[in-house]
């Protein structure tokens, strides 16, 4: 269009003939075709199909268009004479010229549409999407109950990683960072730089993978007729569900999220960075508990980290409210807030409650005194209501 818009200017100021002019028009739209092509090298194969789709279009519109140079003219010249443009009012003429180029290239692609598209699709085949599949799955665990709960548990918490890695991802955190000793709340607000990660993509090559083949595996393990194995495998067969849960609930947030974190508003970029410091929290909180040694494990830890998600939720907090009544942000600003607090909230909660379950025990009955030592959710909520008293 620059070069276009140049093409005008010197034939307006009679620098370049008419004749000329005509040609630099073609030249200039087959050349745009660069633009497109650059643009492409990023791009997945639908953009680069799309850029191959340009170059065909505006090289063969080029090249019948230089063939039929003459009648274009005369075309362009009749057309003029009919609307008022005055013989020797080139501009307006090439304009018209320009105009009847992209007309002649629509005749001459439209009808071939779906040839091209196959054409495409041939010459630049879709990449085979490559699954994800399990590691400690198979026929030879398969064989004793006890070796098939052992892989169910390492498949799971290999699953709980996947999820854990797209999550610090969705949150424009790299894992290290997040799993080191910097203060979370700094990191937060130095990272603003989205990943260039399709979290629709990994979850469909990775965690959904793996949690069907989980599940797949799961239904065909042998108990031994132990009720205890059976209710230990569908807890962790549970865990996978909720693992899966945790990365559905970031896909729901991370449009917004990513936006949001750069807001020009300085308390809603503030509450976003709020959601990411208490998703990062939990994470943290997790995986402080697996660094511990197996004789101090607990997920009793993971208590503190429930009563800390409560306190900080920032509708029951009031938080919501103030901004609003403040005018702080606007009503569509707060009910989009409010849904992604809930989905960081679903997040958060998928990961303890995972986490629980991955992390506690494995022995039937001491996870069941574990799991009923831990404070249920009045307990959680009242420690909360003396917090905020």
């Amino acid at each position: 269009h620059a070069t276009l818009v140049l093409t005008i200017t010197a034939l307006a100021a009679q620098q370049v003939s008419y004749e000329n002019a005509l040609a630099l028009a073609i030249g200039s739209n087959v050349g745009t075709c660069i633009s497109a092509i650059i643009g492409a090298l990023g791009a997945n194969v639908e953009g680069r199909r799309l850029a191959g789709a340009h170059l065909i279009f505006n090289v063969t519109t080029g090249a019948v268009a230089i063939a039929l140079i003459h009648q274009m003219m005369r075309a362009v010249d009749w057309f003029s004479e009919l609307v008022g443009i005055a013989a020797d009012d080139y501009t307006l003429k090439l304009a018209v010229f320009h105009s009847l180029f992209n007309v002649l290239g629509i005749i001459l692609v439209v009808p071939f549409t779906q040839t091209l598209v196959r054409v495409l699709t041939r010459v630049m085949p879709a990449p085979e999407v490559e699954f994800e599949k399990p590691e400690f799955l198979s026929k030879a665990t398969m064989q004793l109950p006890e070796t098939a709960l052992e892989a169910i548990r390492n498949e799971t918490i290999r699953l709980y990683d996947r999820a854990v890695e797209i999550i610090a991802h969705g949150l424009a955190l790299h894992r290290e960072q997040l799993f080191s000793d910097q203060d979370l709340t700094t990191l937060v607000h130095e990272s603003r730089r989205p990943f260039p990660e399709n979290v629709e993509e990994r979850y469909e090559q990775s965690i959904k993978s793996i949690y069907s083949a989980i599940v797949e595996f799961s239904s065909q393990a042998p108990t031994d007729g132990k009720p205890e194995v059976g209710d230990q495998i569908n807890a962790l067969r549970n865990a996978g569900r909720q693992v899966v849960e945790s990365v559905k609930a970031l896909k729901h947030l991370q449009s917004n999220l990513l936006v949001n974190m750069r807001s020009p508003n300085q308390h809603v970029r503030d509450q976003y960075d709020a959601l990411r410091v208490q998703i990062g929290t939990v994470l943290r909180a997790v995986e402080d508990i697996r660094k511990q040694p197996d004789d101090v494990l607990t997920t009793l830890s993971l208590d503190a980290a429930r009563v800390e998600l409560e306190k900080n939720d920032l509708v029951s907090d009031g938080t919501l409210d103030r901004l609003i009544r403040h005018q702080s942000i606007d009503a569509r600003s707060a009910t989009s807030l409010m849904n992604d607090a809930g989905y960081a909230y679903d997040l958060c909660e998928n990961l303890l409650d995972a986490a629980t379950t991955l992390l506690g025990p494995h022995e039937f009955e001491a996870h069941s005194i574990e799991r009923s030592l831990a404070l249920d959710e009045a307990e959680i909520e009242d420690a909360v209501h003396r917090h905020l008293k």
